[in-house]
């Protein structure tokens, strides 16, 4: 048996495999696609009832379910999106005012809808629930860079 029977001969690009490593970009923007579909799909089906009983006046279970996802929106956008050369306080503002615009056009769509009623408190709602993902981003990658650690991304 001769040496050139025992190689195999690849033709064409080498194959990559599609890797679920929270580091790889598809995985990153796959995360926020479905962040936002759940937003999206919760913004146009029937609102949830709220659950009786008291509550504070300034605060609803609403608002903390817009909290909740636009803080997941917002650490899900600025996990997929590669910083560059932009400062930390820079890359975190373009966050900030994605996700609020990202907001102001479902509560948009939210107003076309006969089932719906829009409201500019919860675009601010949402604003604060992506700004307090954004501190906790700034204050991780502060941290990162101060302590090595292997699961947060490399900036």
């Amino acid at each position: 048996m001769s040496d050139d029977a025992d190689r195999v001969r690849v033709d064409g690009p080498p194959q990559t495999r599609l890797t679920a490593s929270p580091r790889h970009p598809t995985t990153r923007w796959c995360t926020l696609l479905a962040v936002a579909a759940v937003i999206v799909a919760g913004s146009v089906a029937t609102s949830v009832p709220t659950p009786p009983g008291p509550r504070p006046s300034w605060l609803s279970v609403a608002d903390l379910r817009h909290v909740l996802a636009y803080a997941t929106l917002a650490a899900a956008l600025a996990f997929a999106l590669p910083r560059r050369s932009l400062t930390r306080w820079r890359f975190a503002l373009l966050v900030l005012v994605a996700v609020v615009i990202f907001g102001a056009v479902m509560e948009l769509v939210q107003a076309t809808l006969p089932h719906r009623t829009a409201s500019v408190r919860d675009v601010g709602v949402n604003a604060i629930g992506a700004a307090v993902a954004l501190v906790g981003y700034l204050l991780a990658n502060r941290v990162r860079t101060l302590l090595p650690l292997r699961f947060l991304p490399n900036r």
